[in-house]
């Protein structure tokens, strides 16, 4: 006699995204993301929670490129929930969901691709310390701290412009905006939820409660209760994670 299936409750999972993006967490979330299938409820939406000044973009992109997967392999749509700040790459990741809810004053924007770094060149110069180096290249050296290379020529600023390009055509691509609107903020300015709501970056002005409101609406759901996936890797030791990866399930 088989037995029966037990039926799944239906849900909306939560997700976080709380400080720097970072490959770690991002990793972790991705984790996540692909054993959705597996969980012990039926997701029918995820709430992303963002409150981040940015971070990584190589991990905002492998996290964007995993909202794809969850919207059109899995058909569950996303909802980016701003609670604070979504800037930078995680303004990036925003940009990516199905619908973005913010609180009017939560702090959004600040496209485009930076680069910092030391340079200490001047305080050795006046310790009288010389700093030599030998490479196979002109442009070898050039981000260490103790190079001086500011040609405006160099690779690395050729590398941030090729980034800034691509975050604003992927913001072209995930939302209609008007490209005069879209300029408003391509040199990296930072504005609140509510002119941000204005231009089109922001679907809807609320809190938790709209994001859960409108994720039922997507969902063609009367009402969801929300289980929250933890994306923390600071509980979890390196061998337990990689036995929950050879199962091809991180439990929630």
């Amino acid at each position: 006699m088989f037995k029966k299936k037990s039926k799944k409750n239906k849900a909306i999972a939560m997700i976080s995204i709380v400080n720097n993006v970072s490959e770690k967490d991002t990793l972790n979330m991705l984790f996540k993301i692909r054993a959705l299938p597996s969980n012990s409820h039926e997701i029918k939406a995820i709430i992303l929670r963002i409150s981040s000044s940015g971070g990584s973009l190589g991990a905002a992109e492998s996290l964007v490129e995993g909202l794809q997967f969850v919207k059109q392999e899995l058909d569950i749509p996303v909802i980016g929930l701003v609670t604070d700040s979504a800037l930078s790459s995680a303004f990036y990741i925003a940009m990516a969901c199905d619908k973005v809810v913010a609180s009017p004053s939560s702090l959004i924007g600040n496209m485009g691709a930076i680069y910092r770094k030391f340079n200490i060149s001047s305080l050795l110069e006046q310790l009288g310390v010389e700093y030599e180096v030998v490479s196979s290249g002109v442009e070898k050296d050039s981000l260490n701290y103790f190079s001086t290379n500011k040609d405006e020529k160099s690779s690395i600023t050729t590398v941030i412009k090729n980034n800034h390009d691509n975050f604003i055509d992927s913001i072209k691509k995930f939302r209609p905006i008007d490209i005069n609107r879209l300029k408003i903020l391509e040199n990296g300015e930072v504005i609140n939820a509510k002119i941000g709501h204005e231009l089109g970056y922001i679907d809807y002005l609320g809190g938790l409660f709209s994001a859960i409101k409108i994720a039922c609406e997507l969902a063609q759901e009367p009402s969801l209760p929300i289980i929250s996936l933890d994306t923390s890797l600071s509980k979890t030791n390196g061998v337990s994670i990689f036995r929950k990866l050879i199962n091809g399930v991180i439990n929630d």
